[in-house]
């Protein structure tokens, strides 16, 4: 089940999320196993569009070839900074709390020239993308098995991951709290190690903390939510602009929080997706400005959809996609509602990568789940 807040003035009719999905890539050589995420995409997700944004020629490596050599892919040279600059001449309010954008535009360019990482600028450049076009971010790390038709009657929607370490907890002095995360901790580990701990997962995921992950994001373009994602990247105190994690999925889950804690008699529960206030004080957002809560007339509710259907194997269990094996079991692996597998490229899978191509997937396939995966899209 999912969790929506925001849906709007009663009555009006909502901005569809286009059916168009958004890669992005920063770097000379796309590998092989990342391009072919998005001929999962093309093939599966139900999009008119598949779009690699690629910020530095890839003509010629082995990732470009199969992404570019399914229909409906197609690649865009990206511009960041003219992205970013050009987004405030497009208007519209600035967020849930309105305002116009003004020259919001140059502050978002002057932030990606600080930003020196790509994963950090990546953060800025998806939101911007989705706000000024709308459609499915998704990214390169990620498998399509299903259509995203059902999920874009929405106006915003990502999805939440199981964690040990929520990025509350880390402002909590609750001895329960931190007793939980290290007990956490060695139940993932041990899951980890165990050869059929895909298998036991499922069983124990409920002891998780649950919170949101931008892998997976889709919006409506102009919707206020994103809107507010790049407001309080702006706004946010420039000491914690470059930190891991603060512009992703720290700002989303904190944003998703106001939203829903704000939505008020708007907010309709509509799942049990988790107790986003388990483990501290999620909705404290002072650092990143009040965004408030949206709901411009043509702003459809945001939607958070349950680990299941994104993320069905966590951080570190991530690994057993990747692990050989006598047999493997693909259904115990993904939930009856999977849409997507994300498996987690920067988790103990670097070395793995760059070794990923047709020949290993038939070598290794009925021995490894990710290889029994993506066989049939080859």
């Amino acid at each position: 089940m999912e969790r929506t807040a925001g849906p709007g003035a009663p009555g009006a009719v909502p901005t569809p999320i286009p059916a168009v999905a958004h890669f992005l890539w920063f770097g000379h050589e796309l590998p092989w196993i990342y391009g072919l995420s998005l001929r999962s995409a093309a093939l599966r997700g139900g999009f008119d569009r598949v779009v690699l944004h690629h910020a530095d020629p890839l003509e010629g490596t082995p990732g470009w070839s199969v992404a570019l050599g399914t229909p409906g892919v197609e690649a865009r040279p990206l511009r960041p900074e003219a992205l970013l600059e050009g987004l405030g001449a497009r208007g519209g309010a600035w967020g849930a709390r309105g305002g116009a954008w003004g020259a919001r535009g140059g502050a978002l360019a002057d932030l990606y020239r600080r930003l020196g990482k790509p994963a950090a600028r990546a953060n800025l450049v998806r939101a911007a993308l989705l706000w000024g076009e709308g459609g499915v971010y998704l990214d390169t790390d990620t498998v399509t098995l299903g259509s995203f038709a059902p999920l874009l009657g929405a106006g915003v929607f990502c999805g939440e991951e199981h964690l040990c370490l929520p990025e509350e907890l880390f402002r909590s002095a609750h001895p329960g709290r931190w007793a939980r995360a290290v007990a956490l901790l060695a139940l993932r580990d041990g899951l980890r190690r165990l050869p059929e701990g895909y298998r036991l997962f499922p069983r124990v995921s409920p002891l998780f903390w649950r919170r949101v992950n931008n892998a997976v994001l889709g919006g409506a373009p102009g919707h206020p939510f994103l809107a507010d994602l790049l407001r309080g990247m702006v706004e946010m105190p420039a000491s914690r602009q470059r930190r891991r994690y603060v512009l992703g999925t720290h700002l989303l889950g904190q944003t998703v929080a106001r939203w829903r804690g704000g939505a008020g008699e708007r907010a309709l529960d509509v799942g049990d997706v988790g107790d986003v206030g388990d483990g501290g004080d999620v909705g404290d957002v002072g650092d990143v400005g009040d965004v408030g809560v949206g709901g411009a007339g043509s702003a459809g509710p945001l939607v958070v959809h349950p680990p299941s259907l994104f993320y069905p194997l966590g951080p570190e269990i991530s690994e057993h996609w990747f692990r050989l094996r006598r047999e493997v079991d693909l259904e115990g692996a993904l939930g009856p509602d999977t849409v997507v597998v994300h498996w987690y490229a920067s988790v103990r899978t670097r070395a793995i990568v760059p070794r990923v191509d047709p020949a290993y997937v038939r070598r290794n396939l009925g021995a490894q789940l990710f290889s029994t995966l993506v066989e049939p899209l080859l």
